[in-house]
């Protein structure tokens, strides 16, 4: 069922809800009943090593074309941008994970169903 609710003005007083309240009230209902800032962070790392990828290709491309480029620097660069996304990307499917198992234990719902049809 549904249930029609007025939201009325305060008749006196303030609320007791600062915006720090207010903030921390939204920072756990978002972390605690969703695993979409772990989805952020998987996405998060496919980018960098997507980025990683084309830069690789870039800076190959300009090493050819000027070997002038300092020794080395290519490939370190290549390395460390590939080897953080794939880190970031595991440490997303990880935290997935987890974030999947911590909602089941809590039986915690991921969905509202808002209208039933019959």
């Amino acid at each position: 069922g549904a249930a029609t609710v007025v939201q009325e003005a305060r008749h006196k007083g303030h609320s007791g809800y600062t915006f720090r309240k207010l903030f921390r009230l939204f920072f756990n209902m978002f972390f605690n009943f969703s695993i979409l800032p772990l989805r952020i962070f998987t996405i998060l790392g496919f980018l960098v090593f997507l980025t990683a990828f084309v830069l690789s290709v870039i800076f190959v491309v300009q090493k050819i074309m000027d070997p002038s480029i300092e020794a080395g620097w290519t490939s370190l660069i290549i390395a460390i941008l590939a080897l953080s996304g794939v880190q970031i990307i595991f440490m997303g499917l990880i935290g997935e994970y987890l974030g999947k198992q911590y909602l089941d234990q809590n039986k915690t719902p991921q969905w509202v169903i808002r209208k039933q049809v019959e």
